[in-house]
């Protein structure tokens, strides 16, 4: 599932915290006047009701609130009118720490040619311990630098060069 970008959350939860429990109309709108939101992130009524429901599913602090019958459906269940809201306790520092938190770190990407027994290798790595590659290498490379030391920290692998 796709990821919802941290500046949508963290505008999402912060007017949720200041104006307690709104509709997903009122909270796009809210969003579409945050400066700090890029209008790429912008959504539509429909679209934030989708993003919402799910972030109650993800966050327990988040809930669903019923704020009015709507009627029945053809089948005779009820229509009702949902509004979503947080925990009185959650605060604006702990939604700007929370949201800091799950940055991750930077990672590069690198293109490697290897031969076919290497290849086989780290085939054999995915199919025992179900890693990807790229995390083979991370922790090959890990390993050497814990044996080994840093190349960039050994005074003697500057004057070989």
């Amino acid at each position: 599932m796709k990821r919802i970008p941290k500046q949508l959350k963290r505008s999402i939860l912060n007017n949720l915290v200041t104006a307690g429990p709104l509709t997903s109309s009122q909270l796009a709108e809210r969003v579409q006047d945050d400066d700090t939101v890029p209008t790429v992130y912008q959504k539509n009524p429909r679209q934030m009701a989708f993003i919402l429901k799910r972030l109650c599913r993800e966050d327990d602090r988040m809930k669903m609130v019923e704020i009015g019958r709507n009627g029945k459906l053809p089948n005779g269940t009820d229509r009702f009118r949902i509004a979503f809201a947080v925990d009185e306790q959650l605060t604006k520092e702990d939604i700007e720490a929370e949201v800091d938190e799950e940055r991750k770190e930077k990672m590069k990407q690198i293109t490697v040619n290897l031969p076919s027994e290497c290849v086989e290798y780290l085939t054999e790595w995915k199919s025992e311990s179900n890693l990807s590659p790229g995390r083979v290498f991370e922790l090959l490379i890990k390993a050497d630098i814990e044996a080994n030391g840093s190349p960039a920290s050994d005074p003697a692998s500057k004057t070989k060069q």
